[in-house]
């Protein structure tokens, strides 16, 4: 398994999506998720996500380069941040990713 630090950011959006129609095919699957208290909330959020992932970060050609690069560098960076913890938020939800910070953090303890 990737670990969610060494994907890429449209990676992670393309990983949620492929997790989430997993999750609505796959009854057995999707009872191991975490949904919190409202499954279709998360959903519809989690999508919402994805499409402005995609809107934001993806170039479609080279006459269309993507939307943060007309803006200051602070605020692609900003952007970034954010939108990795939204969708590391959303990613950890699944069983691929629930431990992934617990699994980093160990062996970061155990090279130190």
């Amino acid at each position: 398994m990737i670990r969610l630090q060494d994907l890429s950011i449209l990676e992670k959006a393309n990983q949620l999506e492929a997790l989430m129609e997993k999750a609505d095919s796959e009854v057995d699957y999707s009872i191991q998720v975490k949904w919190g208290s409202n499954k279709e909330i998360i959903e519809r959020d989690a999508r919402i996500v994805i499409a402005n992932t995609r809107l934001l970060f993806q170039s479609d050609s080279l006459d269309y380069p993507d939307r943060l690069e007309q803006l200051d560098i602070s605020v692609r960076e900003e952007a970034y941040a954010h939108y990795h913890s939204m969708l590391d938020s959303y990613l950890k939800k699944f069983p691929e990713y629930e431990l992934n910070d617990v699994i980093t953090e160990s062996v970061a303890e155990r090279h130190m």
